[in-house]
């Protein structure tokens, strides 16, 4: 599971190399988030985890920060990440956790649910890939370049597609 939670994270890091500053912090042309917006929350919701106590609150975002307009913190908190990965004992992956997040559309509704690290990682994860794929249309229609296919493609996808073509 490390692989696939170290892969994740490699692809925004690989993703980020290719942009320049002002395309990183360009908005969207339907006025959208920018990528550096993407980026700070795919990267809030990794920080609600390894920095949890206990509890994995996923209000605690850092809207507005320098770190959707900087590409460079953006892979310093991803090398952070990575390291902090590395160290994770492997029995952590089991601990209990608490879990918030406001489910909530006409008023804020917090709820408290029960987990595992583990499972957070992989939330985390599958979070990380959602926002990939609108991360590609963002510099699609930016650069009007491609990037590979596996960029923002959900593992689920990725096998189906694989399966697709032994079919064939």
């Amino acid at each position: 599971m490390y692989q696939h939670y170290l892969a994740t994270l490699q692809q925004a890091e690989d993703f980020l190399f290719k942009l320049t500053p002002s395309q990183y912090i360009a908005a969207a042309a339907d006025g959208g988030s920018s990528i550096g917006k993407h980026m700070r929350h795919i990267l809030d919701h990794f920080f609600a985890i390894a920095n949890s106590d206990g509890l994995v609150n996923y209000e605690q975002r850092q809207r507005g920060t320098a770190l959707e307009a900087d590409p460079a913190l953006a892979l310093a908190k991803l090398a952070q990440l990575k390291t902090w990965l590395k160290q994770l004992p492997q029995q952590q992956l089991t601990r209990s956790v608490m879990v918030r997040s406001d489910i909530g559309i006409g008023t804020q509704q917090l709820v408290n649910v029960e987990s595992t690290l583990g499972r957070e990682l992989m939330f985390a994860c599958s979070h990380a890939i959602h926002h990939y794929a609108m991360l590609k249309q963002l510099y699609q229609q930016q650069t009007g370049q491609c990037l590979r296919a596996e960029f923002g493609l959900a593992p689920s996808t990725a096998t189906f597609l694989r399966q697709q073509q032994c079919v064939r």
